[in-house]
């Protein structure tokens, strides 16, 4: 019994061929979510799950992204920001970059970072300008929330309390 006929370019089911596919349908599914769960585990291609440092994904990351999917097109990448600690155990992320000593996880230093301040000019005081670190206590200082130490930080750094 013929189920399809083949031309050049396609294959073309037959009525008996439509009629047998009906039934068969799902364990082609079956068989293809096998095949992709097996290629998940296997790490030949699946989906990677990143968590990254809002700057470091502006800065770093996205640039390079078009050559790795070029590299890697088998690879789905999933990215989210967070400057907060994952726990790996509770989460389906599968790496993170974030500053910190990365306690208690697998490890790799990427580079130094380094803190500056900044300001806006138009907020100094004609009568109090920021010539050296130590001017900086007549100023308000401002900081990230979930980074409260930086200024401390910073200002151990330089010699101050």
């Amino acid at each position: 019994m013929e189920l399809f006929f083949r031309t050049k370019r396609q294959v073309i089911l037959t009525d008996a061929g439509k009629d047998y596919l009906i039934p068969i349908a799902a364990i082609f599914t079956q068989l293809d979510d096998a095949t992709t769960e097996l290629m998940d585990k296997q790490n030949l291609g699946g989906t990677l799950r990143l968590s990254v440092a809002p700057v470091f994904l502006a800065r770093w990351l996205m640039p390079r992204m078009e050559r790795f999917q070029d590299q890697y097109p088998d690879v789905q990448l999933e990215v989210s920001e967070s400057i907060n600690k994952i726990d790996f155990a509770a989460s389906s992320t599968d790496m993170t970059v974030y500053f910190g000593d990365g306690e208690g996880v697998e490890k790799h230093f990427l580079r130094n970072a380094s803190l500056a301040p900044v300001c806006n000019p138009t907020l100094l005081k004609a009568n109090q300008p920021i010539r050296s670190p130590d001017d900086m206590r007549f100023h308000p200082l401002l900081h990230v929330a979930k980074r409260k130490d930086e200024w401390h930080d910073w200002l151990t750094q330089n010699g101050l309390n």
